[in-house]
């Protein structure tokens, strides 16, 4: 089972009065290229064991052709803004310079404020092992 190990990116913050010195705060995102069909996407994709599926920005459906809103509805949620919808296609998700597979990805227009997709555990965490080193700021990814 090949192991790699990734840096985490440091993702620039308006420090607050809570963390008034915090300008940046590590996060693990990863290099993707989304594929259907006609069409390919290079994006990042944040890992998030808290989020249950792997959705992405309205705009990467476009960005491969596709109306997001012609996918497969399912009602999401997530800290705050209430009930969201996504919408499913089956794309091929590849992790550059690491592993490719086909799993149902979602669009939604919420993301797209975030300009990255959450990678969430049905069909990222499903297909891979995973372990996190925020103190050597690594994490490693080994294929199953």
């Amino acid at each position: 089972m090949p192991r790699y190990i990734l840096n985490y990116r440091l993702h620039q913050i308006i420090p607050s009065p809570a963390f008034p010195r915090r300008t940046n705060t590590p996060r693990p995102y990863l290099a993707l290229n989304l594929k259907n069909a006609k069409r390919a996407f290079r994006c990042y994709g944040l890992v998030d064991s808290g989020a249950d599926d792997c959705i992405f920005p309205a705009s990467f459906a476009r960005e491969l052709g596709l109306e997001y809103q012609a996918g497969r509805p399912y009602q999401f949620g997530g800290a705050g803004d209430g009930d969201q919808t996504a919408y499913f296609f089956d794309l091929e998700l590849e992790i550059v310079g690491i592993t490719k597979y086909s799993i149902s990805i979602g669009f939604s227009s919420i993301m797209d404020k975030f300009g990255a997709g959450v990678l969430g555990q049905n069909g990222f965490f499903d297909h891979l092992s995973l372990g996190f080193y925020l103190p050597r700021g690594v994490f490693a990814i080994s294929t199953l």
